[in-house]
């Protein structure tokens, strides 16, 4: 079963722009579910991952009823969907150290589609904490800029959750290097913990690819090929 993501610098977006994608992997044999969630003109930063982590909590309470194999669930979304999926896959939803009655809740494989994996890195700063403009897509949703709240720009970063119960991650990038910030760095956290990681990155494609033809059907295949390697020992 895969939980899809999409928006727009966390301020627009539906689930709808997932439909494409879904739709091809329907056709290849996945339950695919595309929630919504709450963008930053409603409730800030973490009220959007609150809301994924309650679709996935509903899909794993009713699995026996839509035919879902709780042991092969698949976190996956593009653009800011792509770094909630990675904030919630290596989180498990419990992103306040404070947070003792939260119970994790662990996936087993990622699809990150071009989707920052840190706010705070070198990489993403000059786009997300751009100084030239007031409010950037990224501050509007954490709440202000980084050099106020670091720390919250810290909590937004999937890299900072990865440890031991991280999922199999597959990146599949475009051609613009913005949208990949972090990834590497992540990529190395990842295999120190030998935790498998697979990029895919398609040369001269803009940002929203995984929308379009022609690379629509090869970013199915990717990522058919990555969850058919990763399932494959339990079938």
């Amino acid at each position: 079963m895969g939980l899809k993501c999409a928006s727009r610098g966390w301020q627009s977006g539906t689930p709808s722009l997932m439909t494409a994608l879904a739709i091809t992997l329907v056709e290849r044999g996945y339950i695919v579910a595309t929630p919504s969630y709450r963008l930053s003109g409603e409730a800030p930063f973490p009220a959007a991952v609150e809301d994924l982590k309650d679709a996935l909590l509903w899909l794993k309470k009713n699995a026996r009823q839509y035919n879902i194999d709780s042991t092969k669930v698949v976190l996956s979304g593009g653009s800011a969907g792509g770094q909630l999926a990675a904030l919630l896959a290596y989180s498990g939803g419990v992103i306040d150290n404070a947070d003792t009655a939260s119970k994790r809740i662990n996936v087993q494989a990622l699809i990150n589609i071009d989707g920052l994996s840190d706010f705070t890195s070198a990489e993403a700063l000059p786009f997300e904490n751009n100084p030239a403009k007031a409010v950037t897509s990224a501050s509007k949703w954490l709440g202000g800029r980084y050099e106020s709240i670091p720390q919250r720009w810290r909590a937004a970063s999937p890299i900072f959750y990865i440890d031991k119960n991280a999922p199999a991650t597959l990146f599949i990038n475009s051609s613009v290097p913005r949208f990949r910030a972090g990834r590497d760095s992540a990529i190395l956290k990842l295999k120190e913990l030998h935790i498998t990681s697979q990029v895919y990155q398609f040369e001269d494609a803009p940002h929203s690819f995984w929308l379009f033809q022609p690379w629509l059907t090869p970013t199915t295949g990717v990522i058919d090929d990555f969850l058919t390697a990763q399932f494959a020992n339990s079938r």
